[in-house]
């Protein structure tokens, strides 16, 4: 059963993919965007000293963006499948988790699903710009 949901987890989510590529950016990406091109890595820490990045900022979202702008510049496609292969491997986390809590695997298939599908109706990952630090 878990290799089938599996599956059945990941072609949703490359389904979603292809509808998530057609999307564009917003302002809050060109912002970054354009950030990042001033700046280059000093983006990562601009304006923050070490105690506001490890506490108060997201770090791992500006190290993330900082990423995929510089190895795949403006190409939606590229967020697109990173931000939906992560939530799909996340999807799949709380299928396990569910099933490790509720032993049940009908409960936990739809635990599975659920979480996946809601994050679309608030845009948790497939906003660019709240993708990284969701």
């Amino acid at each position: 059963m878990t290799k089938k949901l599996w599956f059945i987890l990941l072609a949703l989510g490359f389904f979603t993919a292809l509808i998530l590529s057609s999307t564009y950016f917003q302002q809050d990406e060109w912002h970054s965007f354009g950030t990042i091109q001033a700046y280059g890595w000093r983006y990562v820490t601009l304006d923050k000293d070490l105690l506001e990045l490890l506490f108060s900022d997201r770090f791992g979202a500006r190290v993330i963006m900082y990423t995929l702008f510089s190895l795949f510049g403006i190409s939606s496609l590229f967020f697109a499948l990173f931000s939906v292969a992560v939530h799909t491997i996340n999807s799949f986390l709380v299928y396990l988790l569910s099933e490790k809590i509720t032993k049940n695997k009908v409960v936990s298939l739809i635990a599975g699903i659920f979480f996946f599908f809601n994050s679309l109706g608030h845009q948790a990952y497939s906003w660019f710009g709240t993708m990284a630090g969701s």
